[in-house]
């Protein structure tokens, strides 16, 4: 066995600086696909392919979470101050959150929390309870105090076709709900009937 070390050739050299260059940027890509740029979490289109990991009939609870009236946020303060309160609000959220949980900003003002494990509606109220305790706090924009609050529909169910799409369109239904019946609440799928 050679035990001299292998001296690379200038061509062989120039290779392996060009791979790990191509490698670090595949990695880098890979992390804006699945990781939202502002707040730094789980974005929707990890979401979207996280739920082919799971096993089938596995029980799973979408908590959707929208903050009310962040629009005026936005007209008043500016999209640079908007995004600072999103991620503070990100923030909170993670607060509130275990390690095991999902969590993803899935789109502008709005968030969700997949559950996979202790999936039961006692969890998901503690756990939406929580979180909407964390916007009782002010938050502090151009030295102004600004309340927020949210409005969070759950839907809970099992994993059968691997839809999390449906999950989640009974969970924004939910989420309006709440917000047409004083905001600042959660609601269930199942409360609002057939």
């Amino acid at each position: 066995m050679d035990t001299e070390p292998y001296t690379f050739t200038e061509k062989e050299t120039k290779f392996l600086k060009t791979m790990a260059v191509f490698l670090a940027h595949s990695i880098e890509l890979d992390i804006l696909a699945h990781q939202d740029s502002l707040t730094g979490l789980n974005n929707r289109y990890f979401l979207q392919n996280y739920i082919d990991t799971l096993p089938m009939e596995s029980k799973v609870a979408i908590i959707f979470i929208d903050l009310d009236g962040f629009k005026l946020v936005n007209d008043s303060y500016g999209h640079k101050e908007g995004d600072a309160i999103l991620f503070q609000v990100a923030e909170r959220i993670r607060e509130c959150v275990r390690a095991k949980d999902i969590l993803c900003r899935y789109a502008g003002d709005e968030f969700i929390i997949m559950l996979q494990e202790d999936v039961n509606e006692a969890y998901t109220r503690t756990l939406s309870d929580l979180i909407i305790s964390q916007f009782r706090r002010p938050f502090i924009i151009n030295g102004d105090e600004l309340g927020l609050s949210v409005s969070i529909g759950i839907s809970i169910g099992e994993n059968k076709d691997r839809n999390i799409e449906k999950l989640v369109a009974e969970a924004d239904l939910a989420m309006y709900y709440s917000k047409n019946n004083g905001k600042d609440r959660y609601s269930y799928f199942y409360e609002l009937g057939e």
